[in-house]
């Protein structure tokens, strides 16, 4: 009920509520598109460390001729050249049979991403092919499909 010769100020409750309603609707339909993507961004980081480390392999074994197997990244760095900046916490590894491996965690929820000698990926976990953060892998069943 107004009084005469008040003027109204403000925003009633109901308009408040619209409002949050509509905030609200907005944010639930947004929210989900970003999520995953940090996970994402971890994912691609070792798969541009293992593409170096592919290459690397290469090269070591046209000049030694054989692969190195090799766990850790200080390994990595003296018998390949190569400076491995870890920053998201995956761990490195190569095989003997020209692999490599980057792996993240332990147990049972841990992950890992291969790329093999051939240029095949695999892997076990989110971060392998298939996987909740699978990334963009060049040569694999994921990767985008030629124009």
């Amino acid at each position: 009920m107004r009084i005469a010769g008040k003027e109204s100020k403000g925003f009633t409750l109901i308009e408040v509520l619209i409002v949050i309603v509509i905030i609200s609707v907005l944010a639930a339909l947004v929210i989900p598109r970003f999520t995953g993507h940090g996970e994402r961004a971890r994912a691609a980081e070792a798969v541009v460390t293992l593409g170096a480390l592919h290459r690397a392999m290469a090269q070591y074994f046209d000049e030694v001729g054989e692969y190195p197997a090799l766990n850790s990244t200080d390994d990595i760095d003296r018998e390949l050249g190569i400076g491995i900046t870890v920053t998201q916490g995956w761990k490195f590894s190569t095989a003997a049979d020209g692999s490599v491996t980057a792996s993240l965690g332990a147990g049972e929820g841990a992950s890992s991403l291969t790329l093999n000698i051939d240029g095949t990926w695999g892997g076990a976990g989110d971060y392998a092919p298939g996987g909740k953060y699978s990334p963009y892998l060049p040569g694999s069943a994921n990767a985008a499909p030629d124009p």
